[in-house]
């Protein structure tokens, strides 16, 4: 009865979400794109409906990642159309588009849920880390700590280059702490004063101090992370609180723009205090949120352009090989040394591909040195090799993903394993970056969480409760 109950709640979200899609835009697109994004809606969401259907006793990255995939190709078929009229996009050329994004997600899942990819669970070693409480939370605190401390220190400040991977790292630590002990919570092992910390000692600091770099899709990842937790240990939706994350969200965005524009111009020696710039960014909420209600859809539609890669897998779309050739291969020549730390490896290949993408397909003035645009792994795939790329790119995707989860989501992995699969999913949701920079900072982190969750797991027949 719960599992039916379960599944009729989903139906109803998606039927509720089919009609906010159709009354989104005034600007509607034409049948054929309607057709094709109306597709993807409901493809993208079937991994979501298996996930409550099987009861699926793992983390739940595959329906997450679809809904992060429809938001990016799909979604501005709705709501940004008017930005395909007014950048004179051909509408054969929208409808390829949306026809390959289609097709390559299906080809994604085939490899995923189909006996093709379980050949791969017979390649890999499934890893099996169940922890101790007692020391989990122990390193909780203390690499909670250790992450806000140097977080902290480092925020403004210009980082040595061959650095900038550890310290990337160790800030990453108060992630991974916050989800150990959320999922100490959640088991009920975390008395009232571990929940204090871990929502007012490291949650709390942990978003004001991203809120601060004015990158919002960092704290959106983060947030999701949560949810993957939550959705794994009470496998239901919890509406109520999604709501009050996307209006966080929406709120944390309309700021963002304002906060950049008075923090662009520091000089690269100018002292300034983190709290500062925290309380700014806090004045500038509360000014937006009490602000006219054009300026909350100026905010939505900055929102829609963020998410809006299908505009730009339209133009290279256009633009290739008729005037751009193919990139052939180009952007994927640094994936093997992208896995080797530049302070190991000092004169590792750089890559600045969001300008030279950027430049290459006139998406930046020529004059733009310093603006990047990202690279989704998508159009990454068509840029180098065409259509078929794109099909067999995201065919090669599944099998990765679904050899992560028989390495590391699976029931017997236990919540070591279970962590460490939250924080590799977490980087791989960065769908509008090139494969390259993912695929290196995800290998390094399974060494690296891996030597953590050892100092967590559970000794035989210590396993305890946290005093």
């Amino acid at each position: 009865m719960a599992r039916r109950r379960g599944v009729f709640k989903i139906l109803l979200v998606l039927a509720l979400g089919w009609l906010v899609l159709n009354n989104l835009s005034q600007v509607k697109a034409g049948g054929s794109e309607l057709a094709l994004a109306a597709a993807m809606y409901f493809v993208c969401l079937l991994p979501l409906l298996i996930y409550f259907v099987r009861r699926e006793e793992n983390i739940p990255y595959l329906p997450i990642m679809g809904i992060y995939y429809f938001v990016f190709f799909g979604l501005p078929i709705f709501n940004n159309y008017n930005w395909f009229i007014l950048q004179g996009i051909d509408p054969v050329t929208t409808t390829r588009c949306l026809g390959l994004a289609l097709w390559g997600f299906v080809s994604l899942l085939i490899a995923f849920y189909t006996p093709l990819g379980g050949i791969v669970n017979l390649m890999v070693i499934p890893l099996k880390m169940p922890w101790d409480h007692r020391r989990a939370y122990r390193m909780a605190i203390f690499l909670g700590l250790a992450g806000i401390a140097l977080q902290y220190v480092t925020s403004g400040r210009n980082i040595p280059v061959g650095l900038t991977g550890p310290v990337t790292f160790i800030k990453e630590l108060s992630i991974f702490s916050i989800l150990i002990l959320f999922m100490l919570q959640l088991q009920n092992k975390l008395k009232f004063r571990g929940k204090a910390f871990l929502w007012l000692g490291l949650f709390l600091p942990r978003m004001l101090l991203d809120l601060i770099t004015g990158m919002t899709a960092g704290i959106a990842m983060h947030m999701t992370a949560i949810f993957f937790v939550y959705l794994y240990y009470r496998h239901r939706l919890p509406l109520f609180r999604i709501a009050l994350a996307g209006l966080a969200f929406f709120v944390i965005f309309s700021a963002r723009n304002s906060y950049r524009g008075l923090t662009a111009f520091r000089g690269p020696q100018e002292e300034y205090s983190p709290i500062e710039d925290v309380n700014l960014y806090l004045k500038l909420i509360f000014d937006k949120i009490k602000g006219e209600k054009e300026q909350h859809r100026e905010t939505y539609e900055a929102i829609a352009s963020r998410t809006d890669n299908l505009i730009i897998f339209a133009k290279v779309v256009e633009a290739t090989p008729k005037y751009v050739p193919y990139w052939d291969g180009y952007t994927y020549s640094t994936l093997l040394s992208s896995v080797i730390p530049r302070l190991i490896y000092p004169d590792k290949p750089k890559k600045v591909l969001g300008q030279e993408f950027g430049h290459r397909y006139s998406l930046l003035h020529y004059t733009d040195t310093k603006t990047s645009i990202g690279l989704p792994f998508l159009t990454e795939m068509y840029v180098n090799f065409g259509p078929l790329a794109v099909i067999a790119g995201m065919f090669i995707l599944g099998l990765v993903y679904r050899a992560l989860y028989a390495i590391l989501n699976h029931p017997q992995a236990g919540e070591g394993g279970f962590v460490i699969a939250v924080m590799i999913f977490k980087q791989f949701l960065n769908i509008d970056s090139y494969f390259a920079l993912i695929a290196g900072s995800v290998l390094q982190y399974i060494l690296l969480f891996y030597i953590i969750a050892r100092r967590m797991q559970a000794p035989v027949g210590r396993i305890g409760e946290i005093k």
